[in-house]
């Protein structure tokens, strides 16, 4: 069974990302959790403050996408 809690991939420091660290609240029980931008970290400050938002998972999962020749994997941020 997927677990949805977990994040799909770690984030490491990059030379082309900007990882941002952000003090979440409503999500990874209340502790902080890695971006890898600026607008990332702003859209995590809009999902804290929206009410009908009660928890949301960095990460969250990967996705495997058949084609006719091969099959790739996306993971959304």
């Amino acid at each position: 069974m997927l677990e949805m809690n977990i994040p799909a991939r770690k984030l490491k420091r990059s030379a082309v990302k900007n990882i941002v660290r952000f003090p979440a609240i409503k999500a990874n029980g209340g502790k902080t959790i890695l971006v890898e931008s600026i607008l990332e970290s702003k859209y995590c400050l809009h999902l804290e403050f929206d009410s009908t938002v009660e928890t949301y998972i960095p990460q969250p999962r990967t996705f495997a996408i058949p084609s006719e020749s091969e099959e790739n994997r996306y993971t959304p941020d």
